[in-house]
């Protein structure tokens, strides 16, 4: 199984996924409209996700800050993904490259 991990990754419509769609579908964003959400670990926003949803820990629906995104990074975290699906796959099919 495959669990993607980007390590001090932001939660939703932050960092993370902003930075990925500049690598990816730049055209698809609009940093001029960017605006951070809470930044706190998502950890301690879960309690009240689950209770009453993103609206109740977020009034613009973002989790983290897309303000300093850049395709640059957004490669980045795209390649190390690759690098773990590969190694999924490879574990998955008892370390065969083929």
């Amino acid at each position: 199984m495959w669990w993607p991990s980007v390590g001090g990754g932001d939660a939703h419509a932050g960092h993370t996924e902003t930075a990925l769609l500049l690598a990816l579908r730049p055209e698809l964003v609009r940093l001029d409209l960017a605006a951070p959400g809470p930044t706190e670990p998502i950890g301690e926003l879960l309690p009240t996700l689950r209770a009453a949803g993103v609206r109740a820990v977020s009034p613009n629906g973002v989790l983290g800050d897309p303000r300093a995104a850049t395709a640059e990074a957004g490669a980045a975290i795209a390649a190390d993904l690759v690098d773990q699906l590969v190694l999924a796959v490879k574990r998955w099919r008892g370390g065969r490259d083929r």
